[in-house]
C-alpha cells in the first residue's frame, strides 16, 4: 500500500514471475536474475499481446484485463487484494483469451466511454474466468492453439 496524490493505493495490483529468471547479460550469455526488472517485462509483454488482439484498448481497459485474468492464490476469494502479490499472479494466457472474448463481443471499435467495456466484463463474468467461458469467443481450432500454458 502507498499514497498517490494523497490517496491510499493498493500496490502491487498484479504479481509476475521475478525470481531466478533467465536473462541475457552484458557481454553475451545468460544468467539468472531476480527483482522487478525481471517481473516488469512479463507485464509489459502481456500488455503488448493484448494490444495485438485489440489495438483500441485504452490503458484503463488493459489494466482491468490484467487484474481480472490473474491466477488467484489458493484459499483467497476472487477479488481479494493481498499486500505481497496484489490480486494474484499474472496469467498471460487467460488475459489474451479474455481480450479475444471482449473483442469478439464488442468488435474492434474504439469505445469512447468505459461503461460498455465494464458491462462486457460483467456480462462475461470474468471474475471466475474458466474454460467454460470460451464458448463466448468461439471454438475453432485456429483461434485456440492446443497448448498448455503451464508448459510455457
Amino acid at each position: 500500500p502507498g499514497k498517490y496524490k494523497g490517496t491510499d493505493t493498493l500496490k502491487p495490483e498484479v504479481a509476475a514471475p521475478g525470481v531466478a529468471i533467465n536473462s541475457s547479460k552484458p557481454g553475451g550469455g545468460y544468467q539468472r536474475m531476480s527483482g522487478t526488472s525481471m517481473a516488469a517485462p512479463h507485464i509489459s509483454g502481456t500488455a503488448a499481446l493484448l494490444v495485438q488482439v485489440n489495438p483500441n484498448f485504452n490503458p484503463a481497459q488493459l489494466r482491468q484485463i490484467l487484474i481480472k485474468s490473474v491466477t488467484e492464490p489458493a484459499g483467497k476469494p476472487p477479488g481479494t487484494w493481498v499486500n505481497d502479490y496484489g490480486f494474484g499472479m499474472l496469467n498471460s494466457y487467460s488475459a489474451v483469451k479474455m481480450a479475444l472474448a471482449i473483442t469478439k463481443r464488442m468488435g474492434l471499435v474504439y469505445v469512447k466511454t468505459y461503461t460498455p467495456f465494464l458491462q462486457t466484463l460483467s456480462d462475461l463474468e470474468f471474475k471466475a474466468f474458466t474454460e467454460e467461458t470460451l464458448g463466448e469467443v468461439g471454438e475453432d481450432s485456429e483461434q485456440w492453439p492446443e497448448t498448455n500454458p503451464s508448459n510455457w
